[in-house]
């Protein structure tokens, strides 16, 4: 997954106003991230 995948993906879902909200329509990108855990097994049980 790269960030023009994301980008094209974001954009696509704001063009075509798939999410409502009661604040208005969305209108712009705001950022994206990808956030990893990774868990290192100590003592297995």
């Amino acid at each position: 997954m790269s960030a023009a995948d994301v980008m094209a993906s974001m954009e696509l879902v704001i063009a075509r106003n798939i999410f409502t909200s009661s604040g208005g329509d969305l209108v712009a990108v705001a950022g994206a991230r990808i956030v990893t855990r990774e868990i290192t097994e100590l003592i297995e049980s």
